[in-house]
C-alpha cells in the first residue's frame, strides 16, 4: 500500500509507493493538503494494481519480473521499431508501407480495447492516458468507417484521458482552446517534465538510461509546486514566466502575438499586456 510522509522542513507530502514489479520509489505529491496527498497516493496503487492484474500479476505474490519469453518479446519489439522508424525516416518506401500497417492496426486494436468490458485492460489504458493531452483514435470521411465525436468522447471519458494532466482538457476548461492556449499548455507541461526529471536524476531508485538533460537551476524548485489550481496558478506562472521569457524575449515583435493579443503602445507596454494575458490564461485552465 502507497504510504505519504512529510520530510523535514518541508511542506510538501511525498508517496512511498511499489510498482508492478515490486520496485519501491518515492515521488513528491506536490500537494501540501494530506487528504489530497493521500489521494495521489492512492492514485499510485491503484495503477500498479491495475498494471500488475493485466499482465497476470497478483498482489504481493507477483513476480518480481516478466518471465523470459515476455522480456524477449519486448526486445525484439523494440529493437524492430526502431530499425523500422529509421528506416521510414531516411525515405524507404517499404518501410512507410509497414510503419503506416503497423500503427493503423495498433490504433484499432486500442479501439477494440477502448470498447470491451475488459475492466483490466482498460486499467492499462488508463495508466497511460491519464498523463496524456491527446490519444490516437481512427478518423474516415465515411460515417460507418469513422470514430465520430460522441464515440471519441466516450472513449476519452472512459480512458479518463488527461486525468492527472496539471491542466484542464475539453469543455471543463474555462478558457477557449487557441493559440494563446497552445503556447501556455507547452509551457506547463514543460515545467512539470523539467521536475520530473529533476526528481528521476536524484532519485537513487530510479534506473534512469540514456542521456541526462541538462536541466535549468530553477528545477529544484519546480519539484515543490502544489498541483495546479486556481489558488496555486500564480505560483505555476512563476516558473511558466522563465520559460516564456526565454522563448519570447520579446513579444511585441512577435508575430505570434500581434493577432492575439490586440495592445496599442510602446513595445514595454504591449510585453506587459501579453505577459498579463499569458498569466490570465494559467488561471482559466487551472483546476478548481
Amino acid at each position: 500500500m502507497a504510504s505519504i510522509v512529510r520530510r523535514r522542513g518541508s511542506v510538501i507530502w511525498t508517496v512511498f509507493f511499489r510498482d508492478e514489479n515490486g520496485k519501491q520509489h518515492c515521488r513528491s505529491t506536490k500537494a501540501t493538503n494530506k487528504r489530497q496527498a493521500q489521494r495521489i497516493a492512492d492514485g499510485y496503487e491503484r495503477a500498479r494494481i491495475g498494471v500488475a492484474q493485466a499482465v497476470g500479476l497478483k498482489g504481493s505474490k507477483a513476480r518480481t519480473k516478466p518471465d523470459h519469453d515476455a522480456n524477449e518479446i519486448m526486445r525484439r519489439y523494440v529493437v524492430g521499431w526502431k530499425k523500422l522508424f529509421k528506416q521510414a525516416e531516411s525515405g524507404k518506401s517499404w518501410a512507410v508501407h509497414q510503419l503506416v500497417w503497423s500503427v493503423c492496426a495498433g490504433v484499432e486494436l486500442l479501439q477494440q480495447i477502448e470498447k470491451s468490458n475488459d475492466q483490466e485492460l482498460i486499467k492499462v489504458l488508463r495508466y497511460f492516458a491519464r498523463f496524456r493531452s491527446n490519444w490516437p483514435v481512427m478518423k474516415s470521411p465515411h460515417p460507418k468507417f469513422d470514430c465520430d465525436r460522441k464515440e471519441m468522447t466516450e472513449i476519452f471519458r472512459n480512458i479518463e484521458l488527461g486525468e492527472n494532466l496539471p491542466f484542464l482538457l475539453g469543455k471543463e476548461a474555462r478558457s477557449k482552446h487557441d493559440k494563446l492556449a497552445e503556447i501556455v499548455i507547452d509551457l506547463i507541461s514543460k515545467v512539470g517534465v523539467i521536475a520530473r526529471l529533476y526528481e528521476i536524476y536524484n532519485d537513487r531508485d530510479w534506473l534512469f538510461v540514456g542521456k541526462r538533460q541538462r536541466l535549468p537551476s530553477w528545477a529544484k524548485g519546480a519539484v515543490e509546486l502544489p498541483p495546479l489550481t486556481k489558488e496555486t496558478a500564480d505560483l505555476w506562472w512563476k516558473y511558466v514566466r522563465l520559460l516564456f521569457d526565454k522563448k519570447f524575449p520579446n513579444p511585441s515583435e512577435d508575430p505570434t502575438f500581434k493577432t492575439i493579443v490586440r495592445k496599442k503602445g510602446s513595445p514595454g507596454v504591449i510585453n506587459s499586456a501579453v505577459r498579463d494575458q499569458v498569466r490570465q490564461k494559467i488561471h482559466s485552465l487551472a483546476r478548481k
